[in-house]
């Protein structure tokens, strides 16, 4: 984890912290009714127009996030017996991403 923390505060930071404005219950609703880029280009949007996040493509930023999160696990789809994930190895692997996504790979 960073120490000397550059990222923006709001929905992102809340996310890397374990807290968000969204609720269990509303994430759940929109992932029912659209994909999860949608969801999180939509997040993305809001943060955008908070000051929370740099302007730019929120579907880009959203397929980029997405990216990340997938960049550890990938190895595990050519493993057919692969050993089940233990939940704080998942975490881990999410602090990367996020970390990855709000700083970069930056040594500030």
């Amino acid at each position: 984890m960073v120490t000397s923390n550059p990222a923006p505060s709001g929905f992102f930071y809340g996310c890397w912290q374990g807290r968000t404005p969204y609720d269990e219950t509303t994430c759940l609703n929109a992932l029912a009714t659209r994909s999860p880029s949608a969801v999180l280009s939509s997040w993305m949007r809001d943060a955008m127009a908070r000051g929370e996040l740099r302007q730019s493509a929120p579907e880009v930023k959203a397929a980029q996030f997405l990216a990340l999160l997938t960049a550890e696990v990938q190895v595990r789809l050519y493993q057919p017996a692969s050993q089940p994930l233990e939940i704080e190895q998942v975490r881990e692997w999410v602090n990367r991403a996020v970390e990855m996504f709000l700083v970069g790979a930056a040594a500030h």
